[in-house]
């Protein structure tokens, strides 16, 4: 089985969740900061940096944006030995820091607006 990419995993993440995910990270993948804005949704996924199948969650602590690539062969590898360089360590370490909230707030906002018409 592939990795389910973001089109395909669309009801078991809310469309809050992933719009803030996206916004967090500026639409660029967690690992090879790929611009992924306009992109092919197919190309796009949600990553967990926790596996699931490691028992990771959908928490928006343990969510990021990648493409496609790079979910595909990181597969369930520890995110570090996945990353290998110091600035792709570094990006993710930051961007694990770096307060979701706002984010969440914004992407609600966003999507109430464009469902009420506006």
């Amino acid at each position: 089985k592939g990795r389910e990419t973001m089109a395909q995993r669309k009801f078991k993440i809310s469309k809050t969740k992933r719009l803030a995910v996206c916004l967090r990270s500026e639409f660029h993948c967690l690992y090879c900061n790929r611009n992924l804005h306009g992109a092919n949704p197919e190309n796009i996924t949600m990553e967990h940096l926790d596996p699931q199948s490691k028992g990771g969650s959908d928490d928006l602590s343990n969510l990021f944006l990648a493409c496609a690539k790079c979910n595909r062969e990181r597969g369930n590898m520890p995110w570090r030995k996945y990353a290998k360089n110091g600035r792709t360590i570094r990006r993710v370490l930051k961007l694990r820091k770096t307060n979701i909230d706002p984010f969440y707030k914004l992407a609600a906002t966003l999507i109430q607006e464009k469902n009420n018409g506006h």
